[in-house]
């Protein structure tokens, strides 16, 4: 089970990232010039897909691990960084991108936080197991 946890915040920090890297660079790839054809990616259908994917990932990936470190940092972290998502996706008027990166890159730091609690636990755990006096059985 752990390796599943394990993916789910390499998955979720990945696309994280990837939402943080569209925010800065799609408005500013698409004003140069650069990403002509490309305005596909700022329709709302694509960006609230990158939204519901990291949600779904956040959620099965930082609560699922909770019970296993206990610390509700990542949460409180990827909780702030979807407020900052979706309140600027919900503002009338133009969306500040960089603003939304900010929230990508802080939900991706919550999935990085969580991967490190989680391998400090499980090390934690196996330097306990190996200091554990062998029990005896009665015979």
């Amino acid at each position: 089970m752990r390796a599943i946890y394990n993916y789910l915040d390499i998955l979720g920090f990945s696309a994280s990232f990837l939402c943080a890297v569209h925010c800065v660079l799609m408005p500013l790839l698409l004003t140069l010039g650069l990403a002509s054809g490309l305005e596909w990616l700022e329709e709302p259908l694509i960006e609230w897909s990158f939204i519901l994917t990291t949600v779904i990932l956040a959620s099965w990936s930082l609560v699922g691990t909770w019970s296993r470190h206990h610390d509700k940092r990542p949460l409180l972290i990827a909780g702030v960084g979807f407020a900052i998502i979706i309140g600027v996706h919900l503002l009338p008027g133009h969306v500040n991108h960089y603003i939304a990166g900010l929230g990508g890159l802080l939900i991706a730091y919550a999935h990085y936080r969580n991967w490190r609690l989680l391998h400090r636990t499980s090390s934690s755990h196996a330097t306990q197991q190996q200091h554990l006096p062998a029990q005896r059985h009665a015979a």
